[in-house]
C-alpha cells in the first residue's frame, strides 16, 4: 500500500477492498478509518478516539455469547 486512500464513507472503504487478503483489508479500513479523521483530529489526538472504540468493540466480542440472556433478564427487571 502506497501513500494515504482518498476520504471517503466506511462503506466505500470496505468495497475497494474485496479483493485483497483479510489482513490486508483490514489495514487498508482501518487507515481509511485514520484518513477520515484527519480533518476532525490532529494525528496525536487519534488514540483519543480509537483507543476507547476498540474497547468498545473488544467487550461488544467477548460479551456477545451472553448478550441475549442479559438482555431477556434486564427485561424482566421492573
Amino acid at each position: 500500500m502506497t501513500g494515504s486512500r482518498p476520504a471517503g464513507s466506511f462503506k466505500e472503504a470496505r468495497v475497494e477492498d474485496v479483493g485483497n487478503t483479510r489482513s490486508d483489508n483490514h489495514a487498508s479500513f482501518i487507515w481509511s478509518v485514520a484518513d477520515l479523521l484527519r480533518g476532525d483530529y490532529k494525528q496525536s489526538e487519534y488514540g483519543k478516539v480509537i483507543l476507547p472504540l476498540t474497547v468498545l468493540r473488544r467487550l461488544d466480542c467477548v460479551l456477545e455469547p451472553t448478550k441475549q440472556a442479559v438482555l431477556s433478564r434486564a427485561a424482566k427487571q421492573p
